[in-house]
């Protein structure tokens, strides 16, 4: 009875590693996809342009100011979640590119506003009417269930990858807290993508 018991403890546990093995697996198969749908979006004709290829992020720095207005490079980068950094290296180039200009900040003397300019806002324009088309294209192969399931899932697996990174004090601090399963924890600078994944 005894032996009977320990083989079936150890099959278990064999069974248990296999199902975590292929859960592994899975996710890595998943992470390999959204990376490649990532690089083929940064492809997509609306982060094309006629003075150079753009940065993917730019196409979204640029739909910020259009739906929020002037904005400081910090208050770009916190809707971007992501860092003021980085942030600068996009705001640079669509400088150089004419799309955005840096402006006095009567606010604040040493934050300068970044604002679109009339070619920015032209290029946001037609980046919507692009997007626009791509959406109906895809659309029509896929259900919204589909789609909603997909989009809670990457949204589950980022505010799981952001939990991961906090330090043993943060999730102390944190425990019980229900607000933070709703929420998404915003990324560490440190941990911030390369910005050629922006």
């Amino acid at each position: 009875m005894l032996a009977l018991t320990a083989k079936t403890y150890a099959g278990s546990i064999v069974s248990s590693e296999t199902a975590e093995n292929d859960v592994s697996h899975e996710v890595e198969t998943l992470l390999a996809e959204v990376a490649a749908l990532a690089n083929r979006l940064k492809q997509a004709s609306w982060f094309g342009d006629s003075k150079g290829q753009l940065l993917a992020g730019a196409a979204n720095v640029l739909q910020i100011l259009a739906r929020s207005g002037s904005q400081t490079v910090p208050q770009i980068a916190r809707a971007r979640a992501t860092s003021r950094q980085n942030i600068q290296v996009v705001v640079n180039r669509l400088v150089t590119v004419g799309y955005v200009e840096a402006v006095q900040n009567p606010a604040h003397k040493r934050s300068m506003l970044i604002e679109l300019t009339a070619l920015g806002r032209t290029k946001v324009a037609a980046t919507e009417e692009q997007e626009i088309k791509i959406m109906d294209s895809l659309g029509i192969h896929l259900s919204a269930g589909e789609v909603r399931a997909a989009s809670q899932l990457l949204h589950r697996l980022r505010g799981l990858l952001c939990e991961e990174r906090r330090t043993p004090s943060e999730k102390k601090q944190n425990a019980g807290s229900r607000s933070r399963i709703r929420s998404i924890p915003a990324e560490p600078e440190e941990y911030e993508l390369p910005v050629n994944l922006l």
